[in-house]
C-alpha cells in the first residue's frame, strides 16, 4: 500500500483510535506471523507501517486492548 494519507496537524484521540483500529483490522485479516509478537499483540513495525502518526508502545497496547474488548462485545 503506497498511498500517502494526509495527516491533519492535530489528531484527536478519537481520530487516532479509528486509525489504530483500521490498522488492527488489516493485520488481523492478513494474519501474517511477522505482524504479531510473542504476546499476541501486533508489532510496532506492523502498525507503524499502517498509521500516519508517531506513537509509543504503551499507546499501541492500550488501543489494542480496547480493540479486543470491543470485538468481544460485538
Amino acid at each position: 500500500n503506497d498511498e500517502v494519507v494526509p495527516v491533519p496537524e492535530t489528531l484527536t484521540a478519537f481520530d487516532k483510535e479509528k486509525l489504530f483500529f483500521k490498522a488492527f483490522d488489516t493485520v488481523t485479516m492478513t494474519n501474517s506471523r511477522e505482524d504479531f509478537g510473542g504476546d499476541g499483540k501486533p508489532t510496532m513495525a506492523a502498525i507503524k507501517a499502517l498509521v500516519p502518526f508517531p506513537f509509543a508502545r504503551k499507546e499501541l497496547v492500550s488501543a489494542y486492548q480496547e480493540y479486543k474488548a470491543r470485538a468481544i462485545e460485538d
